[in-house]
């Protein structure tokens, strides 16, 4: 154990107490109201309801610690909001002045799979009292808790700056794609289409007026009894799917593989450079682009292969359409069902029109967005190497492998 470090027992460091359902839960903020505070506005940080202070109920601060006591997230911790809270969560009150309540938080963010693996109740499942008041604590000295605390907020202050980077940029993105995909670049002069208004200059085509000579403009992936889980290796020949379906890039932690033997038995499946690969189940209208090391790879049964003839049409243009141009969204909304989850056909998606500019333009319109979505790319990286570091910052600093100078 660290020098002037100490185990206690959190029972002997907090008191809990539960939130209360007011007597009255407004849809919309008055005078004197304060947010509602349920698990589902407590994560997601959207609050739609509100009341008022009562006897009976439990105010919760800016500084103070949240648990989720009751279903699927209990256990989870929280900080850094106020209101009224809600039945299922308790607020989390230090019994000493020696506890900061900042050091606390951190240390329970770790102690999430213990006390939501060990929860008590047959039907409402929830903390254990047991389990929660046994929760050893590994305590420095006062000065070093805020010292620790004090590096996780740095962290979050930047990990929640990225976050907002990253909101303003894919409200740019999502702007830019509207504008420019409907409007163009530099257009005063408009017309009528069956699909809305677009540039006089530019074109309504389907996929299928898009697709290659030698090759279908649609290839829908192969049937289930062609590629089963059972194909699947370790290594082999890439297999994309919906997984392995990126914003706009292949996310190669998604990817399967097959045998270059079962490889070569579905080479009409395979892709090439430029080809577009289409989500027809679940998430219908995710794409990417295929780039040039994916060359040979194959599709699996829930996407579609699109082939477009490259000498006069833009991937990344066709892409940003299928995912952002609300002249194509909402073909692509009115041919499916079931809130997205329907299969979509091949002669349904051969059958969806796109505004249709130069190819100089795709190209400019493409790089455009393409400059926009790079930008939250790195930003998300960014946002990523950030949480590592938060994670390792944790094992060193709360076990005390690490200590901290404190003046």
């Amino acid at each position: 154990m660290p020098k002037r470090w100490h185990l206690v027992r959190l029972a002997d460091l907090v008191g809990y107490e539960k939130g209360n359902r007011p007597s009255e839960v407004h849809e919309d903020g008055q005078p004197g109201m304060l947010p509602y505070l349920t698990v589902k506005s407590i994560r997601s940080s959207r609050f739609n309801q509100w009341a008022r202070d009562e006897e009976d109920t439990t105010r919760v601060h800016r500084d103070d610690i949240i648990m989720i006591w009751d279903g699927f997230y209990s256990g989870s911790v929280f900080t850094g909001v106020s209101g009224i809270l809600g039945s299922t969560a308790v607020k989390l009150t230090p019994k000493r002045t020696d506890v900061d309540k900042g050091f606390l938080y951190n240390f329970l963010t770790t102690r999430f799979k213990e006390l939501n693996s060990k929860t008590a109740g047959m039907y409402l499942k929830h903390v254990s009292k047991s389990v929660f008041e046994s929760l050893g604590v590994l305590l420095p000295p006062l000065p070093e808790q805020r010292k620790i605390a004090a590096i996780f907020s740095t962290v979050d202050d930047a990990i929640q700056k990225t976050d907002e980077i990253i909101a303003k940029t894919q409200q740019l993105k999502k702007g830019l794609m509207q504008r420019l995909l409907t409007k163009g670049i530099g257009h005063t002069k408009f017309k009528q289409t069956e699909i809305g208004k677009i540039p006089e200059e530019w074109k309504v085509l389907s996929i299928s007026e898009m697709g290659e000579k030698d090759r279908p403009a649609v290839k829908t992936g192969p049937f289930g009894t062609q590629l089963k889980t059972e194909h699947f290796r370790a290594t082999g020949v890439p297999v994309l799917n919906i997984a392995s379906l990126g914003d706009g890039k292949v996310e190669a932690s998604g990817l399967f593989y097959v045998s270059e033997d079962k490889a070569r038995e579905l080479a009409e499946y395979k892709v090439r450079p430029g080809d577009l690969v289409f989500s027809r189940v679940a998430e219908v209208g995710r794409s990417i682009v295929v780039p040039p090391e994916a060359d040979g790879w194959m599709i699996s049964s829930n996407l579609f292969r699109i082939s477009i003839s490259l000498d006069l049409f833009d991937p990344g243009f066709l892409m940003f359409s299928l995912t952002g141009s609300p002249l194509v969204t909402k073909q692509v909304f009115m041919l499916t069902a079931d809130a997205g989850r329907e299969i979509v056909n091949s002669t349904v998606l051969g059958s969806i029109r796109f505004p249709i500019p130069s190819l100089d333009e795709q190209k400019r319109i493409a790089a455009i967005i393409q400059t926009v979505q790079s930008k939250v790319e790195t930003e998300i990286t960014h946002r990523k190497e950030l949480e590592k570091l938060r994670r390792g910052l944790m094992r060193v600093l709360l076990s005390g492998t690490l200590r901290v100078r404190v003046s």
